[in-house]
């Protein structure tokens, strides 16, 4: 079943539209002449270093991606998790970490440091079981201790696996229609 859920958290980081303009634009401008131009304009790379250049920028492109993909899931993490306020007075009195000592959300102590109500305090509970449940359903029965970090782990495999998909397939049918235009420009001997 863990196998099925990677799969499927593949397809969904793959179909998420925001990546696919991130990863894709990057691909594309990895490959594009315009970024190599770009790159021995302003370092002032003479041309037979052209090979190097498209390298140097392909690599870049790769790294800034693969920084993209390690943050993503981590940031789409907190974003779930982000204290909203929930529209209770402020209570100066309400101490969130006396409400969650000795349980299993003490774990996660720093999304209770924001809590000015015991409502805004439930509120975060409540998206933490969410999210503790969402997570038993992608990495399987694991214990209390280790759910987490299976989590995140299977979250960033996925990030990455999609996001090596949606900066390659653009690359790489980018690289086919600057190709095929080559081709058609070419005069037939």
């Amino acid at each position: 079943m863990p196998d099925q859920m990677f799969v499927f958290l593949v397809v969904a980081a793959l179909v998420d539209p925001i990546r696919l303009i991130v990863f894709g634009l990057l691909g594309v401008f990895a490959v594009s002449g315009t970024a190599t131009e770009a790159v021995r304009t302003v370092f002032a790379v003479p041309d037979t270093a052209t090979p190097a250049v498209r390298a140097i920028t392909l690599a870049v492109c790769l790294s800034i991606a693969a920084g993209a993909a390690y943050v993503w899931p981590r940031l789409n993490e907190h974003i779930r998790l982000s204290v909203q306020s929930s529209g209770a007075p402020d209570d100066p009195t309400h101490r969130p970490f006396d409400m969650i000592r000795n349980t299993v959300y003490e774990q996660h102590s720093d999304r209770f440091v924001h809590a000015r109500s015991e409502a805004e305090t439930r509120a975060i509970i409540r998206r933490i079981d969410e999210a503790t449940a969402g997570c038993r359903l992608f990495v399987g029965a694991q214990p209390e201790w280790n759910l987490w970090q299976r989590c995140r782990a299977a979250y960033t495999a996925s990030s990455f696996v999609a996001g090596a998909l949606q900066f390659a397939l653009p690359a790489m049918i980018s690289l086919w229609w600057r190709r095929r235009g080559h081709r058609k420009s070419r005069p037939h001997l």
